[in-house]
């Protein structure tokens, strides 16, 4: 009796390691992938329709993927932005000012992020739930995932992210009497 015991404890034993070992070379890969940038390819769709130009130069795109589960009233857009030299110095400029890491940066050349946008609202507002910072061959410099807490920002009239509401949000239908 206590032979199967022995047994049954060495057995779960051995399962547990693999377990371990099993999780962390699972983790291991996705750090691997992350480094490589795979994890920002997956995230993202390919086909960008571009939708402005700041005042900076920097060339806005965006892409509703429709794999993303929407709300009603809600759109999930992913936006792509491709730095000019002088938008590239000047968020350069900003992530030191805010006391960010720029090591790479000098291979930076553009940004995707998710935003969910709230076409319901008269008050147009966005949030961020993702963004890949990324040089030209797709490697990710940096990334940032938005917690659960929704922190709406409202959007500017005369924005390029007015551009983008106006551009994903349907129109609203007005009913006459």
């Amino acid at each position: 009796m206590i032979r199967h015991h022995i047994k049954a404890i060495l057995v779960i034993g051995v399962a547990v390691i693999f377990g371990i070992y099993g999780f962390q070379w699972f983790q291991s890969q996705k750090a691997k992938e992350f480094e490589r940038g795979v994890v920002e390819k997956k995230s993202y769709p390919a086909a960008w329709t571009p939708y402005g130009t700041d005042n900076e130069g920097n060339r806005h795109f965006y892409k509703v993927d429709p794999a993303l589960s929407q709300s009603p009233g809600f759109i999930k857009v992913w936006t792509q932005v491709l730095y000019s030299p002088a938008g590239k110095g000047r968020y350069i400029a900003t992530r030191q000012k805010s006391g960010l890491p720029t090591q790479g940066y000098d291979r930076f050349s553009h940004r995707n992020v998710l935003y969910e946008v709230n076409c319901l609202s008269e008050k147009k507002e966005f949030y961020i739930l993702e963004v890949f910072e990324l040089t030209p061959d797709g490697k990710t410099l940096d990334y940032a995932k938005a917690g659960t807490y929704k922190d709406w920002a409202g959007i500017p009239d005369g924005s390029i992210y007015g551009v983008l509401h106006a551009t994903v949000c349907p129109e609203k239908k007005t009913v006459a009497n």
